[in-house]
């Protein structure tokens, strides 16, 4: 089953199209990673599954209906986006950015309510952030903002959440920690999570759905290890590679075929 899903969307900016022809479905209550090479159309896609992006041609589904019918703020109840880099205002505080993932479910004169607060309050306690709920953003850690804006989405309330490159610019550790995080909401929540991923490693890891895209078409769709092919990897990356069994997950793991600096050691004589 899927709430969100596309029919021949071909997707652009205004130029030749990005996105050609695209038909995706988003499994509910998974996990979907899109994957592929810089510039091969990831982002415009999620952005046209958010209806940021107006496809030319085809169409975009939300529950059976255009999204481009679906009222702003209904889109807004349905889906949380969290964008690549988000920009938080100076000086503002977790918890008042956490709030303002309440916006789609406010209305004209209606005070703060409690139902409001106990969905500020629990979006903190998920991502681990009540301890530093009135910690200025700006003086955060890379890894706790990134936390504070995951929970902002939360706080929307929200059956489905797209992330554009989650764990860009963190570290290792920090990287790990956003997408366990991730992994724990859709198992105990059951929210049905969507995720641009550069780290194949990670995307096969983490999802229950991969997406691989190629010069704006979807290459191939499905599970991680019917996905991840050595002729996949090579046909989308340009890389020769083998693809191995993660020794703690059992998922596909890339291990490029040519050692460091592509130099092939020479039998002796």
């Amino acid at each position: 089953m899927t709430r969100l899903q596309t029919q021949g969307a071909v997707i652009g900016y205004g130029g030749p199209p990005i996105v050609r022809g695209v038909d995706v479905a988003i499994p509910d209550g998974r996990i979907t990673a899109i994957v592929g090479p810089n510039g091969c159309g990831k982002s415009t896609l999620l952005r046209a599954l958010v209806r940021l992006l107006n496809p030319s041609e085809g169409t975009v589904t939300l529950d059976g209906e255009d999204i481009h019918r679906v009222p702003t703020r209904e889109v807004a109840r349905r889906i949380g986006l969290l964008p690549q880099a988000p920009l938080a205002p100076a000086g503002i505080t977790v918890k008042e950015l956490v709030a303002r993932g309440r916006t789609p479910h406010q209305k004209v004169l209606r005070p703060w309510t409690a139902a409001d607060e106990t969905a500020v309050m629990s979006a903190l306690h998920s991502t681990a952030l009540t301890d530093i709920q009135d910690s200025v953003v700006d003086e955060l850690s890379g890894g706790q903002r990134q936390r504070a804006w995951i929970a902002m989405t939360l706080a929307q309330d929200t059956p489905l959440m797209l992330l554009d490159e989650p764990t860009t610019f963190l570290d290792i550790a920090h990287q790990y920690e956003v997408l366990d995080l991730l992994h724990r909401l859709n198992e105990r929540q059951g929210r049905t999570i969507v995720m641009v991923v550069h780290d194949l490693h990670q995307a096969a890891r983490y999802a229950h759905h991969l997406i691989a895209m190629h010069e704006g078409t979807v290459a191939a769709a499905g599970a991680p290890a019917e996905v991840l092919t050595a002729e996949l990897v090579r046909d989308v990356f340009s890389l020769e590679a083998r693809v191995l069994a993660d020794p703690v997950t059992g998922t596909p793991v890339i291990v490029p075929a040519a050692p460091p600096g592509g130099i092939h050691t020479q039998p002796s004589r």
